[in-house]
């Protein structure tokens, strides 16, 4: 039986196959990169929709785009890790680094409860994991208006701005090497740091 993930996965895949995978790539790897994964977001979104997978569409949506976008923009990043005991939806640049100077890590949570409420509980949860509250971003589908944390929104034509805030993040920290997945590790410093299955 197919799954949110799976049926948001072929959407996307398929859109990007459409449009090139070569030209994908060169396009979020260019200064317009923003602009170029919004449209793919908007344009895969009432498809989605379509499926009637409700907010585990959306948020399958929203992942299968990142995780996509994130390797062929070469930004460093893990996905699915617990560090201090709270599952994080996406670090960057990486688990090891958001385990021992949570100063020079991004957060990015993919809620699926896309209510103002829910998105700061999703921030909050985060917290446990990354206590530098300026650090830690929402993404999702749904309009992220009233909400009091960061979030980048399909609805809202924000999305794609996920993109330069990790790269302008990395810039800023000096963090990262090129690439994603690297090995969280982290053990040699005593970090809890575990990562769980790739989406």
């Amino acid at each position: 039986m197919s799954t949110p993930s799976d049926g948001a996965r072929a959407i996307v895949y398929g859109h990007i196959g459409d449009v090139g995978e070569a030209r994908a790539r060169r396009e979020l790897c260019s200064p317009g990169a923003g602009d170029f994964l919004t449209g793919v977001a908007q344009a895969c979104l009432p498809r989605v929709r379509g499926l009637r997978a409700g907010a585990a569409g959306d948020r399958a949506l929203v992942t299968v785009l990142l995780h996509y976008a994130l390797s062929a923009a070469a930004v460093p990043s893990h996905r699915k890790v617990s560090v201090r005991g709270t599952e994080v939806d996406i670090v960057v640049p990486d688990a090891r680094t958001l385990a021992a100077s949570p100063r020079r890590a991004l957060v990015i949570c993919l809620p699926e409860d896309a209510t103002p409420g829910g998105l700061e509980r999703a921030a909050a949860a985060a917290g446990r994991a990354q206590p530098v509250a300026a650090n830690v971003a929402v993404a999702l589908c749904a309009s992220a208006a009233g909400s009091r944390v960061e979030a980048y929104s399909v609805e809202d034509g924000t999305l794609g701005g996920i993109l330069g805030r990790a790269r302008d993040f990395l810039g800023s920290t000096g963090g990262g090497r090129l690439g994603i997945l690297g090995s969280p590790a982290g053990a040699e410093q005593g970090a809890d740091v575990h990562r769980g299955p790739q989406g």
